[in-house]
């Protein structure tokens, strides 16, 4: 990482991304915005890649950035998402990260 990886933001698993879809699609409200946030699942940049690294039976490395890669960064601390018009429609997040990076680690390993 680039980073000390604090910076909160919103993990939510591609088929709890794909359930809220067709939430929208079958229940929302035409010209409404809704976000797709698992509320259970702020966690930090950090949070994220340290969940993927075990999952994976390795380590998360920490260089610094350079000056260009720096500039470059969110400067939000947090960037989580409020899924409440999404949950209305009675969606809910069913995988949180330690499941959901478990399945995508056996997923790319060929076992889901």
């Amino acid at each position: 990482m680039k980073s000390a990886g604090t910076q909160l933001r919103s993990y939510c698993y591609t088929l709890d991304c794909a359930s809220a879809i067709l939430a929208v699609l079958t229940s929302g409200e035409a010209g409404h915005a809704y976000n797709i946030s698992n509320r259970d699942s702020v966690v930090s940049i950090r949070d994220i890649a340290e969940a993927l690294a075990e999952q994976a039976g390795t380590k998360v490395l920490f260089e610094n950035p350079s000056d260009v890669e720096r500039r470059g960064y969110n400067l939000m601390d947090n960037s989580s998402l409020d899924a409440a018009e999404l949950e209305k429609l009675g969606w809910r997040a069913c995988f949180d990260l330690k499941e959901g990076t478990e399945r995508t680690i056996r997923y790319f390993r060929g076992a889901l």
